[in-house]
């Protein structure tokens, strides 16, 4: 499994399905801390890898690309998938075969809470200096800090236009 926990699965239901829908089995194995999807696959992280598995399902996720440490959130975008471990953002271009050529975008101290992106810039949390960064996609050596000293900055998102981030009161 990916982190030890045990087995999970993911399941999918149709957003027109009648509620409460009847979910569907992607597949059924390793547990997943986070899961990204597009137009042909389910992309999941945990522990040491980024996985994959196909939208209509399968009997086994296929490695995509393995790693030291934890994963803790993924997104796709286009054909650039995207993950945080517990000192970096990483990033990989997806190509017709679904191979993943990992790079690392930033090294990060204190570890990324969530990740947004507008397709040009990765967004992250950092958690341990209550702060909202970003760097481009193709990489940096220094992130852009947009917003400091916020309390237990969490959930993110963007339009391109802003960034929306958690706050703990």
């Amino acid at each position: 499994n990916l982190d030890g926990r045990g087995g999970g699965s993911i399941g999918s239901c149709t957003t027109t399905s009648p509620a409460p829908c009847v979910p569907r089995s992607i597949f059924v194995g390793p547990y997943a801390e986070d899961i990204a999807v597009d137009a042909a696959s389910v992309y999941l992280v945990g522990t040491e890898s980024v996985r994959t598995c196909g939208r209509s399902g399968c009997a086994m996720t296929q490695t995509l690309v393995t790693h030291a440490g934890y994963s803790w959130h993924v997104l796709v975008v286009g054909s650039t998938l995207v993950w945080s471990l517990d000192a970096s953002i990483m990033a990989c271009d997806l190509d017709a075969t679904g191979a993943c050529a990992a790079r690392t975008v930033v090294e990060i101290v204190g570890g990324a809470g969530d990740l947004a992106t507008d397709g040009a810039f990765v967004y992250w949390t950092d958690w341990s200096a209550g702060a909202v960064r970003r760097c481009p996609l193709g990489g940096c050596a220094s992130p852009t800090t947009l917003v400091s000293g916020i309390l237990g900055a969490s959930a993110l998102a963007t339009d391109g236009r802003e960034v929306f981030f958690g706050v703990v009161p």
